[in-house]
């Protein structure tokens, strides 16, 4: 019984990760269509400009 509650949970949690990512990819083709693949780079700048913004 123990064991098939571990199976049950690891499932769980690759299918939450799986809807995480669909997601993310819906919200990226609704709000950037044609940025779709530059959204990384985006974040990656975001998060440099707050890492920066206490030494300005």
């Amino acid at each position: 019984r123990r064991r098939r509650r571990r199976r049950r949970r690891r499932r769980r949690r690759r299918r939450r990760r799986r809807r995480i990512k669909e997601r993310f990819r819906v919200r990226g083709t609704s709000i950037f269509p044609s940025f779709s693949t530059n959204i990384n780079l985006l974040l990656l700048l975001l998060l440099l400009l707050l890492l920066l913004l206490p030494f300005l």
